[in-house]
């Protein structure tokens, strides 16, 4: 609405995706010249050969958290044990939270895990006792059905690796650098009008979506600002992603170490 991508040349077509995996699929097949796409999936991309890079962070924590009714008073890792726990065991959620269990010395065999799409409905009619949710989402509709949670994220518990990062193919990065510092430019600029103007920006939400709850939207997007540290200017760091490949190859889901460097690049910031 802001015309920040037009001022850069860009005439921008929103596409809905199905999750990380699908992201990195279409970026890989340049069916898509960005998108969003979780850092452990990047990983898993890079270390099979896929032709993806992140050229900029989105969340610069993980917004993955257990969650539970605050009657469980399940607070802490060690409160997990003997309870069920619910997640979808094709996403990038159920790996998240095998690395949270093994840097937690918890395994799978301390609790009963239980393979559930991304839904509430269990955890709210007491078939399980937590889910693994992203904070903006799950908590936040619960607590506007009146009830009162608790969370576990991840991130507090030694999942220090980033959240949604934007990627894309390396021969876009090679052959068209331009439209890539063009897009990035103008992304960030559209972020961080968003921080200074979140209600602006739900108001433009409302005009497209009419029924949906605008008190709801706003606490999501708050909540969604709070993985987002605009500071960076969605830079990486390293370290970060050094972690992120350690646990992976720990947990055995890669089988070498892919060298950082070919994961990243903050060149085009």
């Amino acid at each position: 609405d802001k015309g920040f991508f037009r001022d850069e040349g860009i005439n921008l077509e929103i596409i809905s995706g199905s999750g990380s995996m699908d992201s990195l699929r279409l970026v890989a097949t340049k069916a898509v010249d960005f998108a969003i796409c979780d850092s452990f999936v990047v990983v898993q991309g890079v270390a099979k050969e896929m032709p993806i890079k992140t050229i900029a962070i989105e969340f610069t924590r993980s917004p993955i958290t257990i969650m539970s009714l605050a009657e469980k008073n399940i607070t802490k890792p060690e409160d997990l044990i003997g309870k069920k726990v619910a997640v979808s065991k094709k996403s990038t959620t159920f790996l998240a939270l095998k690395a949270f269990l093994e840097l937690n010395n918890l395994s799978s065999e301390d609790m009963q895990i239980v393979d559930y799409g991304f839904s509430l409905q269990p955890l709210l009619v007491g078939q399980v006792d937590a889910v693994l949710e992203y904070t903006m989402d799950g908590p936040v509709k619960a607590t506007a059905l009146g009830y009162k949670v608790n969370e576990i994220m991840l991130s507090d518990y030694g999942i220090d690796v980033y959240g949604a990062t934007i990627i894309c193919h390396t021969d876009t990065l090679k052959n068209n650098p331009d439209l890539v510092s063009r897009f990035l430019r103008a992304t960030i600029r559209s972020s961080k009008y968003i921080v200074r103007h979140p209600d602006e920006a739900i108001d433009a939400l409302m005009e497209r979506f009419p029924d949906l709850n605008r008190d709801h939207e706003l606490t999501v997007l708050m909540k969604t600002l709070e993985m987002r540290i605009l500071t960076e200017h969605g830079y990486s760091d390293r370290k970060r992603w050094q972690q992120t490949v350690n646990i992976l190859f720990d947990l055995g889901i890669i089988d070498e170490k892919v060298p950082v460097e070919s994961i990243y690049t903050n060149y085009y910031l």
